[in-house]
């Protein structure tokens, strides 16, 4: 019998995607790449590649998260939240028994 623990095959496909957040939050703050990429002791080019990654590391989630004065991390959290929950429920109706 399994615990209550999530699975990776039981991960719903929808997928968090950090770059594309940062470019959001970028864009409602009125800022551009470059910018951002100034900042981050990037070039522009570079950046729009880091940010094409739905997955980037801690390091660049940290700063990111401190030049925009945004909470990436809680971002993530909550995303986690609704999958984990997302998650249950859909064990919860596998296991249920089919009415007729």
């Amino acid at each position: 019998m399994r615990n209550n623990a999530v699975f990776l095959d039981e991960i719903p496909e929808k997928d968090y995607h950090v770059g594309q957040r940062i470019l959001t939050v970028l864009k409602e703050g009125g800022r551009g790449v470059t910018w951002f990429a100034e900042r981050m002791n990037s070039d522009r080019s570079n950046m729009y590649k880091m940010l094409a990654r739905p997955h980037l590391n801690s390091e660049f989630i940290l700063r990111a998260s401190l030049i925009l004065d945004h909470d990436f991390f809680k971002d993530i959290s909550e995303w986690m939240k609704s999958v984990k929950s997302e998650n249950q429920q859909v064990l919860i109706d596998k296991k249920s028994p089919k009415r007729v």
